[in-house]
């Protein structure tokens, strides 16, 4: 599996670090663990034609500039395997990147999650995940809820991350949004 993100920069990273030791501690969720980059996702592929992807990741790099998003709550997409995380909130100016970098990836990619196609779209950060069951579930929230989460982060970059059953592989290249112009 392969992923379009944009990691958090220290401080949230450590506070997403935080939260996962912490609900690792009190309720036994660590399967976060096997992918330990607080980040969130814009676009998911079983595989990318890495020499048409650099190219169109380039390009958005040069024309988007660095935006300010903000993180708005606790969030559970349920199911049989629930996922906690936090969302965030999804303005214009993000939902309008996403559409474009969904546009521009999309021809490098094979097998594209449509979670995360435009439509479908939930920007976030996973706090727990694959070993959520109902009980876990309910500690979790309990440990969370009386927090707030009003954070910002600074959207300023894309990075190719991968991902197979045992870890997690963040692509040392990153394209740093460089771009002084609103498209």
């Amino acid at each position: 599996m392969y992923g379009i993100i944009t990691l958090l920069d220290d401080t949230l990273n450590s506070r997403v670090v935080r939260i996962w030791q912490l609900l690792k501690a009190e309720c036994g969720l660590e399967a976060i663990f096997q992918t330990p980059v607080p980040h969130f996702t814009w676009h998911i592929a079983e595989q990318y034609d890495i020499s048409q992807l650099e190219p169109a990741l380039q390009e958005l790099s040069k024309d988007f500039r660095p935006i300010t998003v903000r993180t708005v709550g606790i969030g559970i997409f349920t199911g049989l395997s629930p996922v906690v995380y936090l969302s965030i909130n999804k303005t214009e100016r993000l939902i309008a990147y996403h559409q474009r970098i969904w546009r521009q990836v999309e021809p490098a990619a094979t097998g594209s999650s449509p979670l995360y196609a435009p439509p479908s779209w939930m920007p976030h950060i996973t706090l727990a995940i694959d070993d959520v069951d109902h009980n876990r579930l309910a500690c979790a929230i309990h440990r969370l809820a009386p927090e707030t989460y009003d954070w910002e982060i600074l959207v300023d970059h894309l990075v190719l991350a991968s991902e197979d059953s045992t870890q997690a592989n963040i692509g040392s290249k990153q394209f740093p949004f460089i771009g002084a112009i609103e498209r």
